[in-house]
């Protein structure tokens, strides 16, 4: 034994010895820093098994390597270990540990990424270019969108939504498997967290808007950020990465045309080790490219590419990515309270003198109407709904979440109706023509079920399909918008570099806007098609990802609500369970009666149930109780804070 204990003594010596700067010299700096104590709790932090405390107890050396094997500290970044020793009340050697690298990684040739004047140079154009194309994203960002006047900066009216985090470690049946954190600043400071984030919402809970008020965090230094100087913010909007799989080529087409810095010197920025890189990755249930194993953006995912990089993904929880590398800290958005709410008020409405008193008129029609209550958990529909009623919307009875949408969207339409008046001397003419919805219901329809899930249109091919008043109706609405989005145009023997195009293209303001008026073409069809070709048509939507389309559909027509119910019937208990949700939108009567039947026999919510299972069995529940229907019965409940996370 002490023969042993001499042996790594010497081991230790001549460490010390061989190396006189570099990585090297820091790890055998860093051993020399660190106590016994800190090395247990640090180990504990990041999770080292058992058999590893065994290896390092003693030798804080072997403690060091391990750190370099498991990637916590490598030759360009220790951010992680920093954090760590910040979080154990270790700041002063958190200190000195930086330093070290600093100092010794500038003293080593050796080390990639050391920064020549001509990549510093590079670095600048880049990092100004970006800040200036997420400057003009997010000052311009429209609460509800046919208020074309009305631009607001998105710091303005952020609302910090709760954020959980899933402990793969514990069980389906472990009520604490999601734990909140406090911030959204804790995803890069929390030394748990790994590389690779996803961070799960459905439709209309924010998750581009988080990442929005990240990359106004980075451009304007906000002291409540981590994301400072030493970082580079990539925002990728994956609806925009069509036919880019080279993901230098994405980055490139987002920068202004003339901007003097090639693909290839992006490349050498993202890639030389000395800035940390945040690449978030928005709207991956919007990527067109998910099946291209060989693209960047897959590559990314998986782990095969950029792998000293931080990468946020954010998508729906229906669409979580297949390639995704073995290590991912889950995230998910669970809404707005009551609390959240409130604050959103305060800050985007009654800060402005005019808007004063209108608080406790919104929060007063929600509390009197159940189902706009249950549908404002949603933040884009709390907002649109505040925001709406500071223009005078009258909302009548609602019962569904089609007659929400009907009711907002025949809204963005009369509003644009009751401006032009005035130049029309008052002749009102119909909302919105039957011919004209009819062509946009198509159109929907058509880019949902496409091979590549359409969701972008080029601009000329829109207008000869629309024709120009109805293309120009649905602009000035803000149910459609125009955006410039650039792509290389090749020709032979030039340099795609200098070959970029910008192309005008038209998306719907948000992708739940694309699936109600292509429920309104199901909708046509069952009244034109017969039962099985309507069932086949059904099958092309994925039940997951599209079940606004068939609760849209259903609280449509009657015709449609009959089929699909009998579709969704033949889709075992998952298929059932969802038809709860589409029965909710039918009319009075009908939900009555069928609410009655299904609460006749025993519900039970267990919190490994599926989430469609849970957020239908909750929403049944809930409806039997605001309708008074006797015989229901809680035999298994998850706590009442869960259940309202799982409604939409």
């Amino acid at each position: 034994m002490a023969e042993a204990a001499d042996n790594q003594r010497v081991g230790q010596r001549v460490t010390m010895q061989t190396f006189d700067f570099g990585f090297g010299k820091f790890q055998v700096d860093l051993s020399s820093y660190l106590s016994q104590d800190s090395v247990e709790k640090l180990a504990t932090i990041f999770r080292f098994p058992p058999a590893k405390f065994d290896r390092i107890r003693g030798n804080s050396l072997e403690f060091v390597r391990l750190l370099e094997e498991n990637g916590i500290i490598t030759s360009t970044d220790i951010s992680a270990l920093t954090n760590a020793l910040r979080s154990i009340d270790q700041g002063g050697i958190a200190s000195k540990v930086q330093r070290s690298f600093e100092e010794n990684q500038r003293r080593d040739p050796s080390v990639p990424g050391l920064v020549t004047f001509e990549l510093q140079r590079e670095h600048s154009i880049l990092v100004n270019a970006l800040k200036e194309v997420y400057r003009k994203r997010y000052s311009g960002v429209k609460p509800i969108p046919f208020l074309h006047d009305t631009w607001r900066c998105v710091n303005d009216i952020f609302v910090e939504s709760k954020i959980e985090v899933l402990d793969n470690s514990k069980s389906k049946e472990d009520p604490t498997r999601w734990s909140s954190i406090k911030s959204r600043h804790e995803i890069f400071t929390d030394p748990t967290f790994d590389r690779h984030i996803t961070i799960e919402g459905e439709p209309g809970f924010g998750k581009s808007t988080l990442l929005l008020q990240q990359a106004y965090d980075w451009c304007t230094s906000s002291t409540e950020s981590p994301l400072n100087n030493s970082y580079i913010f990539i925002l990728l909007r994956l609806k925009d990465v069509t036919d880019t799989p080279n993901v230098y080529d994405a980055i490139k087409m987002m920068l202004p045309e003339d901007l003097p810095i090639t693909r290839e010197d992006i490349k050498a920025i993202v890639t030389s080790g000395h800035w940390k890189l945040v690449l978030a990755l928005d709207g991956y249930d919007e990527y067109s490219g998910m099946e291209n194993t060989s693209s960047d953006i897959n590559k990314i995912i998986d782990g095969r590419m950029l792998t000293a990089c931080i990468i946020i993904i954010t998508t729906r929880p229906s669409c979580l990515p297949k390639l995704q590398s073995p290590t991912v800290t889950h995230c998910k958005l669970t809404g707005f309270d009551h609390g959240m709410q409130e604050e959103y008020i305060d800050k985007a409405i009654t800060s402005h003198a005019a808007s004063r008193g209108m608080k406790e008129l919104i929060m007063r029609k929600l509390k009197e109407n159940v189902v706009l209550s249950d549908i404002c958990q949603v933040p884009l529909f709390f907002a649109t709904f505040a925001h709406m009623n500071t223009i005078g919307a009258e909302y009548q009875e609602l019962s569904s979440v089609t007659s929400y949408f009907t009711f907002m969207l025949a809204s963005f339409l009369g509003h644009l109706e009751n401006k032009a008046m005035k130049f029309r001397r008052g002749q009102r003419r119909s909302i919105e023509h039957p011919s004209q919805r009819f062509q946009i219901a198509k159109l929907a329809f058509d880019g949902l079920i496409s091979e590549e899930h359409k969701l972008l249109w080029r601009q000329d091919e829109l207008v000869k399909i629309l024709q120009p008043p109805c293309y120009n109706r649905y602009i000035d609405a803000g149910i459609l918008l125009e955006e410039e989005h650039g792509g290389y145009k090749m020709t032979a023997g030039q340099h795609a570099d200098d070959q970029i195009e910008i192309t005008t293209y038209v998306r719907f303001f948000h992708k739940t806007f694309q699936e109600f008026y292509a429920a309104h073409y199901i909708a046509h069809l069952a009244d034109t098609q017969d039962v099985d070709t309507l069932k086949t048509t059904l099958a092309k939507f994925d039940l997951y990802n599209y079940q606004y389309v068939m609760r849209f559909a259903c609280g449509l027509k009657a015709n449609a609500a009959r089929v699909i119910q009998e579709y969704l019937s033949n889709l075992g208990k998952d298929g059932r369970t969802f038809s709860i949700l589409c029965i909710m939108e039918q009319e009075a009567g009908v939900v009555d009666s069928t609410i009655s039947q299904l609460c006749s026999k025993e519900v039970t919510i267990r919190l490994w149930d599926s989430k469609l299972l849970q957020r239908s069995n909750i929403q049944l529940l809930q409806t039997a109780s605001q309708r008074n229907v006797t015989g229901a019965e809680f035999t298994d409940s998850m706590p009442e804070y869960r259940m309202n996370d799982e409604l939409h």
